[in-house]
């Protein structure tokens, strides 16, 4: 029999406990458990567990303080995750209630009878009350915006100066619901012929209306696919190729700068966009660089990897690039929807930070660029202090380059249930 630790729950409980103590990705976490689980199903259900509890986490906390005389901002952190998780199968995966109590309570500290015995006693008051909690889950109403979709105060206050007061709550609402998955078709395939080969292994694909290179669909063993790992296609968010397409639009054989490439989707698409391209793809951070270079040779593309400080000027590259790509750092909160740890990652002060080190990224990036060349610059976030703040700061040396009929670009979850995005491009004058 499988250690509990070692179990689905187990490998669930020990990441959103590292999370939450550690800061750490989710994504990182469970990346480096996978391997303790053999079986895709148990790795499936952990992190369904995980990203179930982090989209929720909130509002569990909240039932969870109405079952307990102990509130869940005292309880360890041990204790507390169990709870969340047990909560979260009772009334969102709805699991029997015996099955989902034993197994949580089973995964305690073996020693901490005390500890068992408390999990147990607030899991079965919080299924007593089942029926007014169903009927709360039915219609949250009734709950403040900020508990309803599980973000912290601050974080939908400022959500809240993002959108019109008649979208915000949209937006809120669908980055809580599954969004489909956007596939990057090679520009050299035929996207009716992938669509219809994928139509018969992967369930609802359809022709994405935000990019002509992407296809939809609602999951499905993607990577398993012949089209996966042929290298004609890849997993990417439609903002994320517009940001591709914009870049190299119009140019047949630039000189390519992805100064903040890591994973490398938008340098991949570059340069299959722009066939006769060079792509140079720098990041800071070493460790990424395998998924660069995994991403690249599935794709049968080339790049030139590096590895830098993308604040640090390099004497080399001034003046050498037709396109420069800056995809800056920023707080992430266009990603909550696929990430939802960044909702308990990310504190308010992260904010001004990162505009400083946006800015520092592209005013270095500014020197990289070609007089009559094209610099872009985009985030996976919304709000003016990490987007137009940051390209306010640009000297006038640089004209805005509209896109399409547009100063700048955003996407939100309201398009197609796309990533947030913000994307704006400029010419170098002089």
């Amino acid at each position: 029999m499988m250690p509990a630790k070692h179990s689905a729950r187990g490998i669930a409980l020990a990441a959103l406990c590292r999370s939450e103590k550690e800061g750490e990705s989710m994504e990182r976490c469970l990346n480096r458990s996978d391997s303790l689980l053999s079986d895709p199903r148990d790795r499936a259900f952990s992190r369904q567990l995980v990203y179930g509890v982090l989209e929720n986490r909130r509002l569990l906390d909240t039932l969870l303080d109405d079952a307990s005389k102990f509130p869940m901002k005292k309880q360890k952190l041990r204790v507390r995750n169990l709870l969340r998780m047990g909560a979260y199968e009772l009334f969102f995966l709805h699991t029997p209630s015996h099955a989902a109590i034993n197994e949580t309570v089973t995964l305690a500290h073996a020693a901490a009878k005390a500890q068992k015995n408390f999990i147990n006693a607030v899991l079965r008051a919080l299924w007593r009350k089942e029926e007014a909690i169903q009927l709360l889950l039915s219609d949250t109403s009734s709950l403040p915006p900020a508990v309803r979709y599980s973000l912290p105060d601050w974080m939908a206050d400022y959500l809240a100066t993002c959108f019109a007061p008649a979208s915000w709550e949209s937006v809120l609402r669908l980055q809580n619901q599954p969004a489909p998955i956007s596939l990057f078709v090679a520009p050299s395939c035929d996207r009716d012929a992938v669509e219809e080969e994928l139509a018969t292994i992967l369930p609802h694909v359809r022709k994405g209306a935000l990019s002509e290179h992407c296809l939809l669909c609602d999951g499905g063993a993607i990577t398993e696919t012949d089209a996966f790992q042929s290298g004609r296609i890849s997993i990417q968010s439609q903002p994320g190729v517009r940001v591709a397409e914009i870049a190299v639009e119009g140019m047949e054989k630039p000189r390519i700068l992805d100064l903040c490439a890591a994973p490398g989707g938008k340098s991949v698409a570059m340069k299959l966009l722009a066939p006769g391209s060079s792509v140079v793809s720098n990041d800071a951070v070493p460790e990424k660089m395998r998924y660069l270079r995994e991403n690249a040779a599935r794709m049968q593309t080339h790049l030139e990897l590096v590895t830098g400080d993308a604040r640090q000027e390099r004497q080399e590259w001034r003046g050498a690039f037709d396109v420069v790509l800056v995809d800056a750092p920023c707080s992430g909160l266009g990603l909550l929807g696929r990430k939802p740890d960044i909702r308990w990652n990310r504190q308010p002060a992260d904010l001004p930070a990162l505009q400083t080190l946006q800015k520092e990224i592209l005013h270095t990036a500014a020197h990289y660029v070609k007089p009559g060349g094209r610099l872009v610059y985009s985030t996976c976030t919304y709000g003016t202090m990490e987007n137009e703040d940051v390209i306010a700061s640009l000297s006038d040396a640089w004209s805005a380059e509209a896109i399409g009929d547009k100063d700048v670009c955003r996407y939100s979850p309201l398009d197609e249930q796309a990533d947030g995005f913000f994307m704006a491009r400029f010419r170098r004058q002089r």
